[in-house]
C-alpha cells in the first residue's frame, strides 16, 4: 500500500505547474493546456496577411509601434502565461534586429476593455523578456511569455503591451497575426495599437492610452493560460490514490 501511495504523491508532484524564468518558448504548435482565452487563429480560415507591427524603427516610415490586447477574466486567475501569434504572410514577419533582442510585457488593470481612455488603467507589472534567436523561431511560430511566479489577477478588465526596450541599430519589426475584423471574434477586449512617430532617435514613451489606435481595433491572435484551482490537482491525486489502492487489493487477492 506505501509503495502505491508513493507512486501517487509522485505523480501528482509531475503533473504540478512547472514555473520557469522568464522564457520566451517557440513553438510551431499551439499549447493549449490550461488556457482560458482562446483567440488563435488558423491560417486555413483567417490568412496571415491579417497582420499587424510590433516593430521598434531607427531611421525612416511607418512609425513606431508597440502591440496589445485587452481581455477580460470572469473570475480570480493566476496568470502563467501569454501567447502571441508570428504572422507567415511574407519574408519580413521577423526582421533580423529581432533576434536575442530584449522586449518587455506590460500588464495593466482597466475600467474599460473596449476603448481605453486617459486614466482608464493602471500599471500591474512590466516584466523583462528575451527573444528567441534566430535559429529557434519562424515565422508562424506562436510565442509563449511565461512568468517565473504567476501573477493573481481577480475578475476584472486587463490589457497587455508588448514593447521593445531600445532602439539598438537594426529595425526590430515582428508581424503579429490578428483577426482580421474589427470587433467580431474576441468578445470581452480589443487589440491595442500605440504609434510613436517616424524619426530617429525617438524617444520611448511610457503607455499612454490617449495614443492607442482605436480606428481598427483588430483583436490579436492571443491566449491566456492560468494555473488551475488546486482543487483540480486534489482530485487527480485521488484518483491516483484510488488506482493504486485497486491494484494493492488486487495484488493482495492474488
Amino acid at each position: 500500500m506505501k509503495k502505491y501511495l508513493v507512486v501517487s504523491l509522485f505523480a501528482l508532484a509531475l503533473a504540478a505547474p512547472e514555473l520557469r524564468a522568464q522564457t520566451v518558448v517557440a513553438s510551431s504548435t499551439f499549447d493549449a493546456t490550461d488556457v482560458i482565452i482562446n483567440n488563435i487563429y488558423n491560417p486555413a480560415t483567417v490568412p496571415y496577411n491579417n497582420e499587424r507591427d510590433w516593430r521598434y524603427r531607427n531611421t525612416g516610415s511607418p512609425s513606431d509601434r508597440d502591440l496589445g490586447q485587452t481581455f477580460t477574466l470572469s473570475a480570480t486567475e493566476q496568470l502563467k502565461a501569454i501567447t502571441v501569434r508570428i504572422s507567415d504572410n511574407n519574408p519580413n514577419s521577423l526582421q533580423a534586429g529581432v533576434y536575442n533582442q530584449a522586449f518587455t510585457l506590460r500588464l495593466y488593470s482597466t475600467t474599460n476593455v473596449e476603448s481605453l481612455t486617459a486614466g482608464d488603467y493602471t500599471l500591474l507589472s512590466s516584466t523583462s523578456f528575451t527573444f528567441p534567436n534566430s535559429g529557434s523561431v519562424n515565422r508562424g511560430d506562436f510565442l509563449r511569455l511565461e512568468f517565473d511566479s504567476p501573477v493573481t489577477l481577480s475578475a476584472g478588465g486587463y490589457a497587455f503591451m508588448l514593447l521593445w526596450d531600445t532602439e539598438g541599430g537594426a529595425d526590430k519589426i515582428v508581424k503579429l497575426h490578428h483577426s482580421g475584423a474589427v470587433g467580431a471574434n474576441y468578445t470581452g477586449g480589443r487589440g491595442l495599437e500605440q504609434n510613436f512617430g517616424t524619426g530617429a532617435g525617438d524617444v520611448r514613451p511610457s503607455f499612454a492610452p490617449a495614443s492607442l489606435d482605436n480606428a481598427t481595433p483588430r483583436d490579436l491572435s492571443f491566449a491566456i493560460t492560468v494555473i488551475p484551482e488546486p482543487s483540480s490537482y486534489m482530485l487527480f491525486g485521488l484518483g491516483l490514490g484510488a488506482l493504486g489502492f485497486l491494484r494493492w487489493r488486487a495484488l493482495r487477492r492474488s
